[in-house]
């Protein structure tokens, strides 16, 4: 048993390293995952004051070349959450120039929903303190299935419960099926684009897309709870597994 402090870069790369030439010599896959645990679990020496940095981090590129390293970045695009200060340019850029825009995008930062999942919510998918994720719209606004299928209720934070009962309270006539965003159907993909960019160029704010509110989702509940299937199973990842892969820096 060491102290964790005494623990470096050079000796978690030499240990992922050994992993992977070993015998039984694992997967890049099971590597990868072994990594994403070490780092949650340095992370947490990190917040606990135990360590100034986090020593995996130190560590990456130890258990592939170049050209498999090149590889894996072109399959999975890199995450890219919204800093803080770009939550709160955008939300205050809509809370001026377009509230149902900013409504949708808290409803994405909030729940780690994909935004056809938000596009195609109805009134009757909130349920006491769960929204039900359950279908998708697709560019054609066509309803379909989730991405996995699988339908997942997901924990609504207080705000979020407060700006979803104010906006339909502004729709007295709204009935359990109708969408919660948009006039009568989803709103068009091609219409909230405009918009979203339109908010992205007026704040300034460069580099990301819409389903980066989803990547801030996972990496924020990450970085708070440290409870990787909890967070799995708000972002409806049947394995946890890939939620580390994508997520655990």
């Amino acid at each position: 048993t060491r102290p964790v402090a005494e623990i470096n870069p050079a000796e978690i790369k030499a240990f992922l390293t050994e992993k992977r030439g070993g015998d039984p010599q694992l997967s890049l896959a099971t590597i990868r995952y072994l990594r994403a645990i070490l780092s949650i679990i340095f992370g947490s020496a990190v917040d606990d004051g135990l360590i100034s940095s986090n020593p995996v981090a130190g560590a990456r590129g130890a258990t592939r070349g170049r050209k498999a390293r090149a590889a894996a970045n072109q399959a999975v695009a890199k995450e890219r959450p919204f800093t803080h200060e770009q939550q709160n340019d955008l939300l205050e850029w809509c809370d001026a120039r377009d509230r149902e825009l900013g409504d949708f995008l808290v409803t994405l930062l909030r729940t780690g929903c994909r935004p056809g999942e938000a596009r195609a919510l109805r009134w009757g998918d909130i349920i006491g303190d769960k929204l039900l994720i359950e279908r998708s719209a697709d560019d054609r606004n066509v309803i379909t299935p989730t991405k996995t299928g699988n339908k997942r209720a997901v924990d609504m934070s207080p705000a979020l419960k407060d700006i979803l009962r104010l906006r339909l309270l502004k729709r007295p006539a709204a009935t359990p099926t109708d969408y919660v965003f948009g006039n009568g159907e989803p709103i068009p993909v091609r219409t909230l684009a405009r918009r979203f960019e339109l908010a992205l160029k007026e704040c300034k704010i460069t580099g990301h897309v819409m389903y980066d509110c989803r990547h801030t989702f996972a990496s924020t509940l990450l970085a708070r709870s440290r409870d990787v299937v909890y967070a799995a199973k708000m972002l409806g990842h049947s394995d946890p597994g890939t939620t580390l892969k994508h997520y655990a820096h």
